[in-house]
């Protein structure tokens, strides 16, 4: 299956093209799936995908509030590994959701770092 000719640009499948293109694929070769075959394929076209906007949306609201900062930083970490989120993005996340005095802190102090290891460390 062409990735491109179902999401585009982007090359992220959507469920209704999904469906539209296997379908004529499966018309026009005479060939059709088994059912355990056509699961494994859409696991493999949207389940990555599914996994990083849930990293993704769980790191936007992951407030450090009461967790050990080794904890929180460990997490946060996996979670912006998971999301794949971009270096910038992520130490900015960081010092949003890490405790308000730990931030101003890093402020204070003139280390923040624009590295994710370097600002991880630092908090």
């Amino acid at each position: 299956m062409n990735l491109r000719s179902v999401g585009g640009s982007r090359q992220r499948p959507v469920v209704g093209q999904y469906a539209q293109v296997r379908l004529q694929e499966c018309y026009t070769a005479v060939v059709w799936p088994t059912w355990d075959d056509l699961k494994v394929e859409i696991k493999k076209y949207f389940k990555p995908q599914a996994e990083r906007d849930w990293a993704r949306q769980q790191i936007c609201s992951f407030k450090q509030g009461s967790m050990r900062m080794d904890d929180y930083v460990t997490r946060f970490l996996a979670l912006s590994i998971q999301g794949g989120l971009g270096n910038e993005h992520a130490v900015e996340l960081l010092e949003c959701n890490v405790n308000p005095r730990i931030a101003k802190q890093i402020y204070l102090q003139d280390t923040r770092s624009d590295n994710l290891a370097l600002a991880a460390e630092e908090v």
